[in-house]
């Protein structure tokens, strides 16, 4: 069972349930019928995708928002594009709020699969000992628990930083789609059964906009083609 922070939260409602191939249909039924019975709602999944599902999605979502950045766009600027549009918080507002020690991790669990395509800046950040919200100290700088600003030696951690600052329908583009390129590759190895059920997920374990229906739902939307 994989829930998500913080699980004691009534609105963090999404536990994945992993099926592996040894799991039982009993067990199954049991893990399900567990989290149903402690008021949350339970997706199955199947396993072999490191990161699982929503996770998976959300490190390509991050480094997405992390291309964006060292582009040159702040990363208030992609968190107030995103919050505005899509999600209740930015990419970089929500690894501070998760705990960039827990985002670090969950790029290792990818490195462990497969070589990343970068150095994640959460590990720069994780070296750094900003670890979020719960250090005052994060991509933006906390007083009692409340942003104060843009930690101002994020720019030191990266060389050779653009100058260029995206649009916000940009952000959202560029940021939106690597999280539906994901979603479908899974679903199209049945990692989930279905579109239906990602987007599910999406909705109840990161807070994407209901009335947009998910990111799946939404790529389809705006006509963007499958991988």
């Amino acid at each position: 069972l994989h829930f998500f922070s913080p699980a004691e939260h009534p609105a963090m409602q999404l536990v994945e349930v992993i099926r592996a191939e040894p799991t039982s249909d009993e067990a199954v039924a049991k893990a399900h019928a567990f989290v149903r019975r402690i008021g949350k709602t339970p997706v199955l999944l199947n396993d072999g995708s490191p990161g699982f599902l929503v996770n998976a999605c959300l490190a390509d979502y991050f480094s997405a928002a992390e291309d964006l950045y060292l582009e040159g766009t702040p990363v208030e600027t992609i968190d107030r594009a995103i919050r505005n549009m899509v999600l209740p918080m930015g990419p970089f507002e929500l690894a501070d709020q998760a705990g960039l020690d827990t985002t670090a991790g969950m790029y290792d669990t990818m490195a462990a699969a497969s070589p990343l395509a970068r150095e994640p800046l959460a590990w720069k950040m994780r070296e750094a000992g900003r670890l979020g919200v719960k250090t005052a100290a994060g991509y933006y700088d906390y007083e009692s628990g409340k942003k104060t600003g843009q930690w101002k030696g994020l720019d030191s951690l990266v060389h050779g930083r653009g100058t260029r600052t995206a649009t916000d329908e940009e952000i959202v583009e560029h940021c939106i789609r690597a999280l539906y390129k994901r979603a479908r590759m899974l679903t199209d190895r049945a990692i989930v059964a279905s579109a239906e059920e990602a987007d599910l997920a999406f909705v109840l374990g990161i807070g994407f906009a209901m009335h947009l229906g998910g990111a799946i739902f939404y790529g389809q939307q705006q006509g963007w083609e499958a991988p």
